[in-house]
């Protein structure tokens, strides 16, 4: 494995390439990979990865290809499944020993799933060509957990505040912009909240509902060692916040059903809600809309506005 390199950028959200123990302990390959004799030559390399559609996989496919032709020696089989099945079947894969070496990783997941990887070191990445100054500052720091590093960044997205113009600007509300505050967010959603309709619409999604929070509270639910803080006083009160939206300020509509993980996007898209919060992966979705309204996104709403 120690001739592929992927190209890799930071990823927000914390998407990552992982590394598997898939050649086991003593050089016994897992059903994951297989090794040819004579070490790299005759390799496949299977490599895990979520995949919400068509598009999704020939856009992986893509990056495989290029992987293909800087690494002519080796076979490389791609897997992919739905992201709401992926970690089950990676659960389950753990448990068969049936890793494969390269297992696409988010960094909220990473915590349970650190049995099943190769702990990288910086001989690691010198021997694959790269090192951690290669990679925006604390972009790897996701990718660890109780001071080891399990994976590079390959990609790059962040959780945005998506508007239905129209719906704004008919009721006189002011649009997003750089720089806006939670006082913005509350006085448009408020403008909003008539007819029938709402100003937000409540995220369930673990990165959906954790966004505002979190730029609210300037703190993470989890400390860098992946141990759960959710009772941290300054989150505790931003979750608080959140969750009133629907219940005190009434400007977000209550959830049909605590399953219902899609909740605060269906109302955006179904335009009954005038504003969601979800990732830049999901941009084209937004903005190119069925219902044909003008969107756009902006930043999360910033605690304060800077000077």
């Amino acid at each position: 494995m120690k001739k592929i390199r992927m190209g890799a950028v930071a990823l927000a959200t914390g998407a990552a390439i992982a590394l598997t123990a898939c050649g086991g302990g003593g050089g016994t390959p897992s059903p994951g990979a297989t090794t040819g004799g004579g070490g790299d030559a005759g390799a496949t390399i299977v490599v895990d990865m979520w995949a919400g559609s068509e598009d999704d996989t020939a856009a992986l496919e893509a990056q495989m290809d290029v992987v293909k032709k800087q690494n002519p020696d080796i076979k490389v089989e791609l897997r992919t499944a739905p992201w709401g099945d992926f970690f089950t079947k990676l659960t389950t894969n753990m448990a068969s020993n049936n890793m494969a070496c390269v297992t696409g990783m988010n960094s909220g997941m990473l915590a349970s799933y650190t049995e099943g990887f190769a702990a990288l070191t910086e001989d690691d990445l010198k021997t694959a060509g790269l090192a951690v100054s290669d990679f925006a500052p604390g972009a790897t720091e996701i990718l660890q957990n109780k001071g080891n590093l399990y994976g590079l960044p390959f990609d790059v997205a962040t959780m945005v505040t998506y508007y239905n113009e129209d719906q704004l600007t008919a009721a006189g509300a002011k649009i997003p912009e750089i720089g806006w505050t939670f006082d913005d967010f509350e006085a448009a959603a408020k403008a909003a909240t008539k007819d029938g309709k709402y100003g937000f619409g409540i995220g369930m999604g673990g990165f959906q509902w954790q966004a505002l929070p979190i730029a609210k509270a300037g703190v993470q639910p989890v400390t860098q060692d992946g141990k759960l803080q959710l009772t941290d006083p300054a989150f505790l009160d931003a979750a608080a916040w959140y969750a009133g939206l629907v219940t005190e300020q009434k400007v977000a509509s209550p959830v049909a059903s605590a399953s219902d993980t899609g909740w605060g996007e269906n109302q955006f898209s179904g335009e009954n809600a005038a504003m969601a919060v979800d990732g830049t992966w999901n941009a084209v979705g937004y903005l190119t809309n069925d219902a044909g309204f003008k969107a756009g996104m902006a930043r999360c709403p910033a605690a304060t506005r800077a000077t």
